[in-house]
């Protein structure tokens, strides 16, 4: 396989990863009421000192994650009034 076909794969397992937590994490809330702001504020002040070449790209993936649940959550609101 090559390194560029790898990479597809590997973003192919990360965008379905993220795709699951969505999805899991919006069920939550609409099925229990789980109030994920919590959740939220603990990811975006997660860290990875011992790894700081990872960091600063998993923390933008954190709050692009975080973001979109916003973006879910204001569109099922907006569809439920």
């Amino acid at each position: 396989m090559s390194d560029a076909n790898r990479l597809v794969k590997v973003e192919a397992q990360i965008n379905a990863m993220a795709h699951a937590w969505l999805t899991l994490v919006a069920a939550l809330e609409v099925e229990s009421g789980f109030d994920s702001a919590g959740l939220q504020r603990s990811l975006l002040q997660r860290r990875w000192p011992g790894r700081p070449d990872l960091n600063t790209e998993a923390r933008e993936s954190l709050r692009w994650l975080c973001n979109q649940l916003d973006e879910a959550r204001a569109t099922r609101q907006t569809a439920a009034h």
